[in-house]
């Protein structure tokens, strides 16, 4: 095989030859929250460390990873498969849930997981909230979780200062970012049969999305976005090649034009001898023409690596929805929302999932997105936008309220009543605000930060 082709039968292999024939239908929920000090100073990242020697400790986690102080990093509940652990910085905390048969099994797990945690946080006045970044990510201390890995990523992210190639234009200033913004991820089952329309279908509802799920505005900035996390991602090193994050461009029709897609997607690090290397990014279709790459470890030294078919291993995109190697879609494009509605992603997710015939039908008659942006990617800005004209809310609105039904249709199919957690999105078409547009808007009213990170850190027990 040529080295052309090799990228691209590497990449067939690594998510495509394996996919399931039947479709299960299990579901995978990540929640990150950030880590609020109340006291406005920055999080105290050795007392939130200790955080996972108390849940060790006192209930039933053990140690996955730990750093490189030899504290916990990553703890696991082996029984159900819940993993908690600190993403990126210590000012950021994951749960990400043991898959589960149905929502009520997730709400019950995440709302005693988070009672334990703000319990203990709430010793040094420290508490989660169900913000997408951190209001003090400013003042806190931002540094990576002590690990190669994080470490390589975040030299990665610096690394943009010396890329001369892109018009300076292109980067922000916040290579961070990762240390201060926090999402709300859902994987579902997929087949052989429904990979493209799962793909080509949630892609297509993007703009819609960035409408009703916003809640990353940048504080202490002047983004006039409430979709901040597009702009982190997008216009990092992560989006020097644009199949690389965010939105595909394009309509799938076979898993050939999927695979075209992918090969121009990015590898940008490896591993060697258990140590981490970073460069920059390689296309995956020009990668295996290299005889050597020059390469760079954590303290900065250059090496040459010849490139290897094991480095498949570590390519990673960034797009909205990600085919990963488990035979899942994950749905990574929403920023966390309040606690009291953790739920509503999964389960607008879930809901469209069921009845994704009928959510193509409607895109057929959803031409109006098309005013507002030549692009998807553009029209996902369009309606994230602070400023967004009443025009184009009503017509979101609309087509927002169309697909919360069907996403309700499809919870009902389902008979476990889960359409209960779709409550807090209607409550959203009723004010006509997401969570960051409800927020800013609190502000202004002369509500303190401290009160919305409490609101927003706020657990539902009940429905």
């Amino acid at each position: 095989m040529t080295t052309d082709r090799l990228g691209r039968e590497l990449l067939y292999r690594r998510y495509i030859k394996d996919l399931p024939v039947e479709q299960k239908n299990y579901i995978g929920i990540e929640l990150e929250f950030p880590i609020v000090n109340l006291a406005h100073e920055a999080v105290d990242i050795n007392f939130v460390r200790t955080l996972m020697l108390e849940l060790c400790d006192n209930f039933g986690f053990e140690v996955i990873k730990r750093d490189s102080d030899g504290l916990p990093i990553e703890i696991i509940k082996k029984a159900t498969g819940d993993v908690i652990v600190f993403e990126v910085s210590y000012n950021n905390l994951e749960f990400a849930l043991g898959k589960v048969s149905n929502l009520w099994e997730a709400h019950q797990k995440i709302t005693n997981y988070l009672d334990i945690v703000q319990d203990f946080l709430a010793l040094k006045n420290h508490r989660l909230t169900g913000l997408g970044v951190n209001p003090d990510w400013q003042i806190n201390d931002n540094q990576p979780v002590k690990t190669s890995r994080y470490q390589m990523l975040t030299d990665y992210l610096e690394s943009y200062q010396a890329y001369d190639e892109i018009d300076s234009n292109f980067f922000h200033h916040y290579p961070r970012y990762g240390a201060f913004i926090s999402g709300s991820q859902v994987q579902l089952d997929v087949t052989k049969d429904n990979l493209l329309d799962v793909l080509n279908i949630f892609n297509q509802i993007e703009p819609a999305k960035a409408w009703l799920f916003g809640n990353s505005y940048f504080w202490h900035k002047d983004w006039q976005t409430t979709v901040a996390r597009d702009i982190f991602w997008e216009n990092s090193m992560h989006g020097i090649f644009p199949n690389n994050a965010g939105l595909f461009p394009c309509t799938f029709e076979n898993i050939d034009d999927y695979l075209d897609y992918l090969e121009e997607s990015v590898i940008f690090q490896v591993n060697r001898n258990e140590k981490n290397y970073y460069f920059p990014p390689i296309k995956v279709n020009d990668y295996f023409n290299h005889d050597e790459i020059v390469a760079v470890d954590l303290l900065g030294k250059s090496s040459l690596i010849i490139p290897d078919i094991a480095d498949i291993a570590g390519h990673r995109s960034y797009n909205f929805q990600d085919l990963t190697t488990r035979g899942t879609v994950e749905f990574r494009s929403v920023c966390e929302q309040p606690m009291s509605d953790i739920l509503t992603v999964a389960a607008f997710h879930v809901g469209l999932f069921e009845v994704l015939d009928a959510v193509g039908e409607l895109l057929k008659t959803a031409a109006f997105i098309e005013k507002y942006g030549a692009s998807l990617l553009q029209a996902r800005r369009y309606f994230a936008r602070i400023d967004l004209s009443d025009e184009a809310t009503e017509e979101i609105l609309e087509f927002t309220k169309t697909l919360l039904f069907l996403a309700e249709k499809g919870l009902v199919k389902r008979r476990k009543g889960e359409e209960i957690f779709l409550k807090p999105l209607f409550r959203r078409l009723k004010t006509r605000k997401n969570p960051a547009l409800t927020a800013l808007d609190t502000l202004k009213s002369g509500v303190t930060m401290n009160d919305i990170v409490v609101n927003y850190g706020r657990i539902d027990h009940e429905f």
